[in-house]
């Protein structure tokens, strides 16, 4: 009997399949007895993987020593699902959007190679992918809505749990003009039973973000 893990590794499976295929046409063996040996290489500790999504937010809020105002809720996955749970105003509410800008304009979907950028706008106004290629200087043609499959590989958020904090480094953060010039925000954690509450100012610590108009009216 074997740990499920072990299947894990692809090498690990092929070896199993040659020894099953080996029992299985040589009854002598099949009658012997059995020997399992595990071992693992020394010479060198392996480091701990980097959190992702959820834990990774609740790590930099406490690194970073800010108060977890943290607001529970039934699971939400759309903006218009929060405005129902949520007693604050909309535009105090940052949509997190994920944009992927390809590199030809003939992109095909989930493409795990396209550039992304998290854009927050006020949930009571609409994305302007023309202001937002202007900030990237790219071309509209070539800009778009990530994936589903593209927001959960690439970044360990669930689509409609997405923070503006937290990502991977090679996602750069835009914050709509109206959002920075808020006092306070209230954003996704990660988890879409949840909400947090926090300054702008505090924002600013846990995300380098660039300040711009991207927004339109809803």
């Amino acid at each position: 009997m074997f740990p499920q893990t072990l299947f894990q590794n692809g090498r690990a499976r092929e070896l199993c399949t040659k020894v099953d295929q080996l029992l299985a046409n040589n009854t002598d063996l099949a009658a012997g007895p059995y020997i399992v040996a595990t071992c693992s290489k020394g010479g060198r500790i392996e480091k701990a993987k980097p959190a992702t999504g959820y834990a990774r937010v609740l790590e930099l809020l406490k690194f970073h020593k800010i108060t977890m105002n943290i607001r529970e809720h039934r699971p939400v996955r759309t903006m218009n699902d929060v405005k129902e749970v949520l007693d604050a105003a909309p535009s105090d509410m940052v949509k997190s959007i994920l944009v992927a800008a390809d590199a030809n304009d003939h992109h095909s979907s989930d493409n795990l190679d396209a550039d992304l950028f998290l854009v927050g706008v006020p949930a009571d106004r609409k994305l302007d992918l023309a202001k937002v290629a202007n900030v990237l200087g790219r071309r509209r043609e070539r800009l778009r809505l990530a994936t589903q499959i593209e927001v959960e590989e690439l970044t360990g958020f669930q689509v409609g749990s997405i923070p503006p904090f937290g990502l991977p480094k090679k996602v750069p953060v835009i914050l709509d003009a109206l959002l920075a010039s808020k006092k306070k925000v209230w954003c996704g954690t990660g988890k879409s039973t949840e909400s947090l509450g926090l300054s702008v100012e505090d924002l600013k610590r846990l995300s380098t973000f660039t300040v711009a108009d991207v927004s339109k009216a809803g």
